[in-house]
């Protein structure tokens, strides 16, 4: 990664380095190895996500790589919600074991 040139691409570098902190974060949870979600770095990163969009940026090569930024955010999001979802309505994890089917009587017509 390049030094940063300017203030802009100081705060771009932050905020990247704060979402992938957040991604693993999740992932942790996620995975049964944080007991609770991560709120604090997800406030943090949402606050920076909205410091950056309410402010003006001229040039089109730091708005792009800002919104480039925003929208994995987004995405990030909505990946986490529905995961929350799924473990909260108790369906299995995709991918992961299903519960071996029932044992069928042995008088029960095939």
């Amino acid at each position: 990664m390049a030094l940063p040139k300017t203030e802009f691409d100081k705060e771009m570098q932050h905020l990247e380095a704060e979402i992938r902190r957040l991604e693993a974060e999740y992932n942790m949870f996620f995975a049964g190895r944080l007991p609770r979600l991560p709120w604090e770095t997800r406030t943090r990163v949402e606050a920076l996500v909205k410091k950056h969009d309410r402010s003006f940026i001229r040039n089109t090569a730091d708005r792009f790589r800002f919104e480039s930024m925003q929208n994995k955010y987004a995405k990030f999001c909505e990946l986490w919600e529905r995961q929350l979802n799924t473990m909260e309505g108790g369906r299995p994890k995709r991918g992961g074991m299903s519960p071996p089917p029932a044992a069928r009587s042995r008088f029960e017509s095939v």
